[in-house]
C-alpha cells in the first residue's frame, strides 16, 4: 500500500470526510492534483463503500481544451470511472459580470458541479485543493487586504463540498504520481505569471522555502487559528443580526454601537453579506468608514449600493417597503407586519 494512500485513508476516516453510502462527484481536470485525488478515491472504495463519479468541466478558455477533454475521457475509461462532461462559457460570464477570470471561472465551475451533483440527493462534491493551494490562496487574500475570513482561506468541508487533499502539499502529490507511474495532463496556463496565483507559486513560495523550509506548516497552523476565530465571530454576528433585524433588511444598531470594534466589524460584514449576497469589492476601508459614521444620520456610498444610517438603524438606501394602512380602533397592541 502506498504511504500517501495510508495517510489519505487515515485522514478521511479520522475526519469523517467520506462515509459508507456516500455519493461523491469529483472535479477532474486531468491535472496532477485531480488525477491523484481520483485514483486515491478509487482505492478508497476498497475500504469504504461509496459511489464515485468524475466530472470534467470544459472552461473553453484554451486552444487545447478539446485535447484535455479527450485525455479525461480516456483516463476515466481506462480506470472504469463514470465521467460527466460539462461545458461553460467563462469569457462571456466574466465580461457580463465584470469579474476577473479566476474568480468568474470558480463561480461557474462550482455551479456546474452543484448542478450535476443534484442528480443524487445528499451527494458530495470533492475538489483536489491541496495544502499548497491553500497557502497560495492565503497570500492572494493577504495581498488583496482580506480580513480573517479571507485569511482562513479554503475550508476542508463546507456544506456538501469536501477537499480530502487539503492536508497534502505538492511535493507529496508529485511523489505519489511518480512512484506509481501515473501520467497526467499538464496545463501550460499554470506557467503564465500574469496570473497572481502563478506568480506566487513560481516566485514567492520558492523564495519563502529558502528562508524557512517549514513555512507551509507554519502558515497552515495560522490558517486553522484564523478559521476557528472567524467561525466563532461569525456565529456571534449571525445571532446579533437574527435578534435585531427588522423586515429581513433593516438592522438595529443601538446595541452594536456599544460593542467592541472587533465584533462591530464582523456584524457589519455579515449584515452586508445578508443584504447583498456576497462581500465582493467590500474591503477593510469600507467597514472602517461605516464604523466612523455609526453615530450620524447619513448615507454611505459603497461599491454597487448605498447604506443609510438613521435613528439607530442601518439599511440599504434603495430599500422598498410597500404602502400600508391600519385603522386603529383598539387599545390593544397592533402588529405592523410590513416593518415587523
Amino acid at each position: 500500500m502506498n504511504s500517501l494512500f495510508e495517510q489519505f485513508l487515515n485522514h478521511v476516516k479520522e475526519n469523517n470526510i467520506i462515509k459508507k453510502g456516500d455519493i461523491v462527484f469529483t472535479a477532474y481536470s486531468g491535472g496532477k492534483d485531480s488525477t491523484a485525488l481520483l485514483l486515491l478515491l478509487k482505492e478508497l472504495k476498497n475500504h469504504i463503500k461509496f459511489s464515485l463519479y468524475a466530472v470534467y468541466i470544459n472552461h473553453n478558455l484554451r486552444k487545447d481544451s478539446k485535447k484535455e477533454q479527450e485525455h479525461a475521457i480516456k483516463f476515466c475509461k481506462e480506470n472504469k470511472i463514470i465521467l460527466f462532461i460539462k461545458s461553460i462559457d467563462v469569457k462571456s460570464y466574466v465580461k457580463n459580470k465584470s469579474l476577473n477570470l479566476e474568480y468568474g471561472s470558480s463561480i461557474l465551475r462550482y455551479k456546474a458541479l452543484k448542478d450535476i451533483s443534484l442528480i443524487y440527493k445528499n451527494s458530495k462534491i470533492a475538489t483536489a485543493h491541496t495544502l499548497t493551494d491553500n497557502i497560495e490562496t492565503f497570500f492572494i487574500k493577504l495581498l488583496r487586504g482580506s480580513g480573517s475570513e479571507g485569511l482562513s482561506s479554503i475550508f476542508e468541508t463546507k456544506n456538501n463540498i469536501i477537499r480530502p487533499l487539503l492536508k497534502f502539499n505538492q511535493y507529496e502529490i508529485i511523489k505519489y504520481l511518480k512512484e506509481n507511474g501515473i501520467k497526467y495532463y499538464y496545463d501550460v496556463s499554470n506557467d503564465d505569471k500574469s496570473f497572481l496565483r502563478n506568480k506566487i507559486r513560481h516566485e514567492l513560495l520558492p523564495l519563502l522555502n529558502n528562508i524557512e523550509p517549514n513555512f507551509e506548516t507554519n502558515i497552515s497552523n495560522y490558517i486553522k487559528i484564523a478559521t476557528s476565530d472567524f467561525t466563532y465571530f461569525k456565529k456571534i454576528s449571525q445571532n446579533y443580526i437574527k435578534k435585531n433585524l427588522i423586515n429581513n433588511s433593516v438592522l438595529k444598531i443601538k446595541k452594536l454601537k456599544k460593542s467592541d470594534v472587533a465584533i462591530q466589524s464582523y456584524i457589519l460584514r455579515e449584515y452586508i453579506r445578508l443584504i447583498r449576497g456576497n462581500l465582493r469589492k467590500i474591503n477593510h476601508n469600507h467597514i472602517e468608514l461605516i464604523l466612523k459614521t455609526l453615530n450620524n444620520n447619513t448615507t454611505i456610498s459603497l461599491p454597487d449600493f448605498d447604506l443609510k444610517i438613521f435613528n439607530d438603524l442601518i439599511f440599504n438606501k434603495d430599500i422598498i417597503i410597500n404602502d400600508y394602512k391600519y385603522e386603529i380602533n383598539t387599545q390593544n397592541e397592533i402588529f405592523i407586519k410590513e416593518i415587523n
